[in-house]
């Protein structure tokens, strides 16, 4: 097998992965969608990002799926080659392998049990997988030096949000960016933040700046599109065609299906919405995880419908009576020769004068 070739397609996966991996706060498995509030009366985002389908965009599934093959046979000749293991366990993180990912992690600690990037690659796995408490140990054991690493800070406002420390959550998301102003998964998660207080316009710059630096990921034009929703002057027409541009590329994005019904619903347009709920129900996160955020909105979808329709009644009722007031007028009119008389009198003296 030629490595040097295998070497420089793992340099390509590499360098799309780095940046993307640790985008990770609230992948497909987590659950990332538009709530409506208590009232019922607004709705916010809770969300972070899902960034499989941006590295697939780049190297698609089969070349994935191809280049695993090819390391995992590599690794077997050459099996302390620990760049290799890292590339193999960024794969697999980005692929949802995450038993994978600890087991490979786990075998490069063997061989260089101060290895910082295997320990990030496995603190954010565990975070990934809702062990919090793991993933805290890891990034804890770390060096001084290795704590200001934009990555590992990005991890620890992870960890701050889960605790509900949000004021310290913020303190590292800044002090990631000030690491690094180019660190794509910080600017997403802090973006988030931002939604989730409705800070739209500060959403807004995240995004903009995720753009500007990886112009076809598809999570930031979304969730862009979310803020973009959030403000009083905004396109509608343009945010519906984004979130239809998502779908038509990822039609189980519970996220685009779940906000575009909720756009619908604010052009009136109740049927396409209570479609669109229907195919967020029938994705696969909704139904492994059991949500019901969408009976809330389709409640509120039939009450207005129903608010509507009695408007239009109420209208459609007022013109008749106004018809109806019209036709008893001239009923009036014609049953009474005291008024027609009255009538003729006045036009004549308007005629006369």
């Amino acid at each position: 097998m030629n490595i040097k070739i295998i070497n420089n397609r793992v340099l390509k996966i590499v360098c799309i992965l780095s940046g993307v991996i640790f985008c990770f706060s609230c992948k497909s498995t987590n659950g990332s969608f538009l709530r409506t509030n208590s009232t019922k009366t607004s709705s916010y985002l809770v969300s972070s990002l899902d960034e499989r389908s941006s590295v697939h965009k780049e190297l698609g599934v089969s070349n994935i799926n191809s280049l695993k093959e090819e390391l995992t046979s590599t690794i077997k000749e050459r099996p302390k080659d620990l760049n290799l293991r890292l590339s193999l366990a960024k794969i697999d993180f980005v692929d949802g392998k995450y038993n994978e990912v600890i087991e490979q992690c786990r075998s490069i600690l063997v061989y260089d049990n101060k290895n910082i990037e295997a320990k990030k690659i496995l603190a954010s796995t565990y975070y990934a997988t809702g062990n919090y408490d793991m993933a805290s140990i890891i990034i804890n054991g770390l060096d001084a030096d290795s704590k200001k690493d934009s990555v590992v800070l990005n991890i620890e406002a992870l960890i701050a949000l889960k605790d509900g420390n949000r004021h310290l959550a913020l303190s590292k998301f800044n002090e990631a960016l000030k690491t690094d102003p180019n660190n794509v998964a910080t600017r997403m998660n802090l973006g988030m933040l931002y939604i989730k207080h409705r800070m739209f316009r500060q959403a807004g710059i995240q995004f903009d700046r995720v753009l500007s630096l990886m112009p076809d990921n598809d999570d930031a034009k979304l969730h862009l599109a979310i803020v973009n929703s959030g403000l009083e002057k905004s396109d509608n027409s343009q945010i519906v065609s984004t979130y239809k541009s998502i779908l038509s590329k990822d039609p189980e994005n519970s996220i685009a299906w779940f906000n575009l019904a909720s756009i619908q619903t604010r052009n009136k347009e109740y049927s396409d919405a209570q479609k669109s709920l229907d195919n967020y129900l029938d994705t696969p996160y909704v139904k492994s995880h059991k949500e019901h955020y969408a009976f809330d909105l389709l409640a509120k979808i039939q009450k207005l419908q129903t608010m509507d329709e009695n408007q239009d009644l109420k209208i459609a009722n007022k013109n008749n009576e106004s018809i109806d007031s019209s036709e008893n007028s001239q009923k009036v009119v014609d049953d009474n020769p005291e008024v027609i008389d009255e009538i003729s009198n006045l036009e004549q003296e308007l005629e006369t004068k």
